[in-house]
């Protein structure tokens, strides 16, 4: 089949090279890439993934194709942080980042208004072909125009999670995740837990059917890796983190009056026993997007502990066995060591994800480590940071 545009993804090397083509400074946010992309698309109603469909990375490799992930982000977050924590996603989901295309709202969503409420019958139209409804058209005639624009990104971020079948998150950082504190981003993991209903697939002419949830995943970059998972490790830090990690709140997030009114036009058809009171109503949606999300992220969490076991074993506090056979946690320092394996015992909620690991004394003080003895894997991923550019020109 043909992929309508707006469910067009690209690869990590893609966003790479922008970067560096363009000079985006450390420290840019993504609105700022956004705004860039909206001035090279100007004119059009189409996505820098659309205008980009045809074109090559440096490795001779497509630099456009079907979205495999939809990347949920803050509009503050940093351009290169959020490219390393997609680094990290591509090596804990095993998946080929030249040939893995990444949904984000910066490069593959239309950045001119006019694609969510068109308004100005000035603007070419000549580049949509799509066989699927603009996502205006989801929200009611009778709203706002930056309430149909809203919806029509949410909509728009809905459609490409469905279709891509995942859902990135990068914790930046993850102390307190940018991501988790706007109502958008929240809107985009709650997808994940969602009850399954029928939504257009947005895979063929007005085609409906019931898609299965996406999967939600959750990345580091590597320079607060090896933090996070000593975090996990230490049961005196484990419930600190499970909280910054997990904690959603939709009525909380940082949303606007049009985003809030968007979340209920677009749940109205899914919910039942919708409360007939309007501003009930509103806080009947978003407590349902807070309920998704945290099942989704809790889930997530646990996910992101069995995928990255040796570096949070690694990442533990050394135990020791004083002479009255109870045990102490006695940290052990920053950086890889051999004491970090009991931290499994020390903490239940660790176990499940270790069911099944060979674990050993390694010296009379009673000193556990794990037996695999693997490398660290955030070591690996700061010997494949690339070097970027740090001219930033007017508009970065």
């Amino acid at each position: 089949h043909v992929e309508p545009p707006h469910l067009l993804g690209v690869t990590l090397t893609f966003m790479h090279e922008f970067g560096h083509v363009y000079g985006v400074a450390n420290g840019t946010p993504m609105s700022a890439v956004a705004m860039a992309v909206a001035e090279l698309t100007r004119g059009t109603l189409a996505s820098a993934a659309e205008r980009m469909h045809d074109s090559k990375t440096s490795d001779g490799r497509r630099a456009v194709g079907p979205a495999g992930c939809l990347v949920s982000y803050a509009p503050d977050a940093d351009f290169h942080t959020l490219l390393d924590g997609l680094q990290a996603y591509v090596a804990d989901a095993r998946v080929d980042s030249g040939s893995h295309y990444f949904w984000t709202q910066a490069f593959c969503a239309p950045q001119a208004e006019e694609f969510y409420c068109p308004t100005n019958t000035n603007t070419s139209n000549t580049e949509l072909d799509y066989d699927t409804a603009r996502p205006a058209e989801q929200v009611s005639l009778m709203a706002g125009e930056a309430e149909r624009i809203a919806a029509g990104q949410m909509h728009l971020s809905r459609e490409a999670a469905l279709a891509a079948g995942r859902v990135v998150v990068v914790l930046d950082p993850w102390v307190q995740p940018q991501c988790l504190a706007r109502l958008p981003c929240l809107w985009d993991i709650a997808q994940c837990a969602l009850p399954p209903n029928a939504q257009r697939s947005g895979r063929g002419s007005n085609a409906v059917q019931a898609l299965p949830r996406p999967t939600l995943f959750l990345a580091v970059d590597s320079g607060s890796r090896w933090t996070f998972a000593a975090g996990l490790a230490d049961p005196r830090q484990l419930a600190s983190v499970r909280a910054a990690v997990t904690h959603a709140n939709a009525r909380a997030a940082d949303a606007s009056e049009d985003e809030r009114e968007a979340v209920l036009d677009l749940l109205r058809a899914d919910l039942t026993s919708m409360p007939t009171d309007p501003v009930e109503a509103v806080r009947y949606a978003l407590d349902h997007i807070t309920a998704a999300a945290t099942a989704a992220l809790e889930g997530a969490l646990s996910d992101y502990v069995r995928t990255n076991q040796d570096i949070i074993l690694a990442a533990g506090p050394r135990v020791q066995l004083p002479s009255d056979g109870r045990r102490s946690p006695v940290h052990s320092g920053r950086g890889p060591g051999p004491a970090g394996a009991d931290a499994v015992a020390m903490n239940p909620w660790l176990r499940p994800a270790f069911d099944g690991r060979i674990l050993r004394n390694s010296s009379s003080e009673g000193t556990v480590e794990s037996e695999s003895g693997v490398e660290s894997p955030a070591r690996r991923a700061m010997e494949r940071s690339l070097q970027r550019g740090l001219m930033q020109p007017p508009g970065l």
